[in-house]
């Protein structure tokens, strides 16, 4: 029968003639079910492979690795016959050469596992295969095993987390250009390529199309970690590249909606981030300190605060120097609408505040050892050492407004029988002056008058 005249616009048809007569790896079989049956059968010969099926033999790859403890990797006199022995004569003999290629190249994939003497044995069997003539050229399995040295453990995993960074077209173009199959993303080897990929050079991991390409490949549609265990090496490889500079604004919003959204925020969900360095975490943090007072402002703005260009001059001057290191806001209701409305803030995270007006907002921060109150509107400015018994607790999801009235420490030079700061002379820098001195002397930062107004 001539294979050639069988019609060829059956998808099903032709990927199985495929199969057959050339040399696309395909669709994976169900190896498990293969490796249990293989094992079976040299278990029965009592591990000497004596009147062993050579189908058994072709799927011996299969039965390597089956669970802990179990496999023929254990059994060095058969493991050494196959790869010695019987895949040599095989591949040599063999009229089609791929039968035998198969099982070497998903189980390379599927257990790849650079530290085990044996699967490096295999990994060089599986090299010595996919690069001889007995696999067609200008293929592009031939091509993964040339040009990306598939094969090889040390190289292999870098060279094809490049190729799918440098060709530009995506992770599922890839896989599609090199006729891998969609489960392929989900193998070990995969995983593996994907922390090489995490461990590139800080100007490179800076490019738009790398912070794609990791959350393409390192999250699922769902937006879940793809490889759990690669969390503090995926949370760092997007975050340390930028502690000495400022990405994009629009990649910045992008990498904070997707870690807040994956792993949680740092300053409240401080479990999700263990063994995450402190310096990326910090990172994190600073960004999401300056779009949380970016959104307190607009905020301010939204809801008819006379002065909120004056307050945000203030203190975005202190976060410009790098003194802010913590930043929370509690909205009313109306102000929390607001917050939710704007696409760039909807994802942060705030506090409900009540027993208040339902347009008021407090903006709490952290300067060295001392807590800032900034009401809005009306409301004073208060602060309070951290460690004060009476100083507010950062990150609650709730304040009532008498919460936040605490007895300040003084503005005001004993003055005035409140110690807070009233937002008097905003033109003039009235409170902005006794602002400024009250943090240079109690906190030990100086800005100039200049930058705050």
């Amino acid at each position: 029968m001539n294979l050639a005249t069988l019609p060829v616009d059956f998808p099903l048809l032709t990927l199985i003639l495929e199969q057959i007569s050339g040399d696309k790896v395909g669709l994976p079989p169900d190896t498990r079910s293969i490796g249990e049956r293989t094992y079976r059968r040299f278990e029965s010969s009592g591990f000497t492979g004596n009147n062993v099926d050579p189908r058994d033999w072709r799927h011996f790859p299969y039965a390597l690795w089956l669970e802990q403890e179990k496999g023929l990797a254990t059994k060095s006199n058969i493991t050494i016959m196959y790869l010695q022995e019987q895949l040599p004569r095989s591949l040599k003999s063999a009229r089609r050469p791929m039968k035998w290629g198969r099982p070497l190249f998903f189980t390379y994939l599927d257990h790849f596992n650079p530290n085990d003497s044996v699967f490096e044995k295999l990994a060089q069997a599986g090299h010595d295969f996919f690069t001889s003539n007995a696999v067609v050229a200008n293929t592009p399995i031939k091509a993964l095993s040339t040009e990306l040295s598939l094969f090889k453990t040390n190289s292999g995993p870098r060279l094809v987390a490049n190729s799918i960074l440098k060709t530009k077209i995506g992770l599922s173009k890839w896989i599609s250009k090199f006729e891998l199959w969609p489960g392929f993303i989900s193998t070990p080897f995969a995983q593996f390529s994907f922390i090489e990929l995490l461990k590139f050079p800080d100007a490179e991991r800076r490019q738009v199309d790398y912070v794609r390409l990791v959350f393409d490949w390192g999250l699922t549609y769902t937006n879940q970690l793809r490889y759990p265990a690669s969390k503090s090496i995926f949370a760092e490889a997007l975050l340390l590249p930028w502690r000495s500079q400022q990405p994009p604004e629009d990649l910045k919003n992008e990498i904070i909606a997707k870690l807040l959204g994956t792993i949680g925020d740092p300053r409240i969900d401080r479990q999700h981030w263990y063994g995450v360095s402190a310096e990326a975490i910090q990172v994190l943090i600073n960004w999401i300190n300056g779009r949380t007072l970016d959104a307190f402002f607009r905020i301010l703005q939204q809801t008819a605060d006379e002065i909120w260009q004056y307050r945000q001059k203030f203190w975005q001057a202190y976060f410009s120097r790098g003194y802010i290191e913590e930043v929370w806001i509690a909205l009313g209701d109306n102000a929390h609408h607001y917050l939710r409305r704007n696409s760039s803030s909807k994802d942060l995270q705030c506090a409900t505040l009540t027993g208040a007006s339902p347009d008021q907002s407090i903006l709490l921060l952290k300067i060295g050892g001392i807590l800032f109150c900034e009401w809005s509107h009306n409301g004073r400015l208060r602060a309070q050492r951290i460690d004060s018994p009476i100083a507010p607790e950062l990150y609650k999801k709730t304040y009532h407004g008498a919460d936040l009235r605490f007895e300040s420490l003084d503005f005001n030079n004993r003055q005035n029988e409140d110690p807070g700061l009233v937002h008097f002379s905003s033109d003039s820098a009235g409170w902005q002056r006794r602002a400024r001195d009250f943090i240079a002397k109690n906190v030990g930062v100086n800005v100039s008058l200049s930058e705050v107004i």
